[in-house]
């Protein structure tokens, strides 16, 4: 749920940064129909994510901010400060409140999403974006870049990409009206990524908290027979520290 919500704030925003680009293409927005209420209630979306679980909607935030504003590094910003400038800023700022695997991890997942939807936008609008970067890269170059990120997001935060990746279809189809005639398409295609994704989370949460119960059910049974042995080869008891009376007798 944090991400969800951290996932509509995000998207919320970006939607009203864009929503004069987003009419030009006929796509309609919530924040199109919002307009200046788009950005408190973007916020309180944030806030509730941020409750929730605060490093990961944070460094999430943070990331999206990041990644958003490597579009043009060079731009000068109304603060005056270049847009590198800003991501050294929100990195560090990530690193001070949430460490650094958090935000690194976050960033790496953001890219990924950044990739998917710059690829979406490549073959299906076909439009000149110099903004994209797919074309900036260039597509081999773009699918190559991509999927170490997805390998390094998946070694590195597996269940947050996944989390990530689950929300990102629902978020859109909340958010974005879709096209005329592609309506079920799209919400079929969401749901199906989302069931997918969450099954498979949720199988291996239940595996993993069983396995745990059974390994301490084990652990209890094999700890007698471990302490036994360890207090038999060293000659005194592993928990106390008292010598056994088989070495005093010995000795």
């Amino acid at each position: 749920m944090a991400v969800f919500f951290s996932g509509l704030s995000i998207k919320m925003m970006d939607d009203f940064l864009d929503r004069e680009l987003d009419r030009l293409q006929n796509k309609e927005t919530l924040a199109q129909r919002l307009e200046n209420a788009a950005l408190p209630y973007a916020l309180i979306l944030l806030m509730i994510g941020v409750v929730l679980n605060p490093s990961l909607a944070g460094s999430l935030f943070l990331a999206s901010y990041i990644v958003g504003m490597g579009k043009d590094i060079f731009l000068f910003l109304p603060s005056r400060l270049p847009s590198y400038g800003e991501m050294l800023i929100g990195f560090f700022l990530g690193l001070l409140l949430f460490g650094f695997y958090q935000i690194a991890t976050s960033i790496t997942v953001i890219l990924v999403i950044q990739f998917m939807d710059d690829f979406k936008d490549y073959f299906l609008e076909k439009e000149i974006n110099t903004a994209n970067l797919v074309q900036r890269l260039g597509k081999v170059e773009a699918i190559l870049i991509s999927l170490i990120l997805f390998l390094v997001s998946l070694t590195l935060a597996w269940q947050k990409l996944i989390l990530v990746l689950a929300v990102t279809p629902i978020i859109i189809c909340c958010l974005e009206k879709p096209q005329l005639g592609k309506e079920s398409q799209r919400m079929l295609s969401a749901l199906l990524i989302f069931l997918g994704l969450t099954t498979f989370l949720l199988g291996y949460t239940i595996g993993r908290k069983c396995g745990k119960i059974e390994g301490m059910k084990k652990g209890i049974l094999f700890s007698p027979i471990q302490l036994r042995q360890e207090s038999l080869e060293k000659g005194r008891c592993p928990i106390c520290g008292t010598i056994s009376q088989e070495k005093v007798f010995l000795s």
